[in-house]
């Protein structure tokens, strides 16, 4: 998992983008699955479970202290996910 500034890892590329709140944990886990099940073409069910590659406490955490700019940046179902402190989640696809 990384944490920085937009200047030290871009923007997930094209892909999807779903909004969420940053302060509640659940959203924040709602909105990753959901990114990238679309991303994917998936059914969000279909994915395997998030907690198998971060820890949804951990991530709510961070995002509760992180400023609108910071980033959170990790791989999930092939696909690179960035969410940002000000509520953006991010899903692409590397490959496209």
């Amino acid at each position: 998992m990384e944490h920085g500034s937009d200047s030290e890892r871009p923007p997930a590329h094209a892909g999807e983008v779903v909004r969420c709140d940053p302060a509640d944990p659940d959203t924040v886990v709602d909105a990753v699955v959901e990114a990238v099940a679309r991303a994917s073409g998936t059914e969000p069910l279909a994915l395997s479970p998030l907690v198998g590659v971060v820890d949804p406490d951990a991530l709510g955490a961070v995002l509760r202290v992180a400023t609108s700019d910071s980033t959170i940046s990790f791989r999930y179902h092939g696909h690179d996910v960035t969410v940002r402190g000000d509520g953006r989640v991010a899903a692409s696809d590397p490959g496209a």
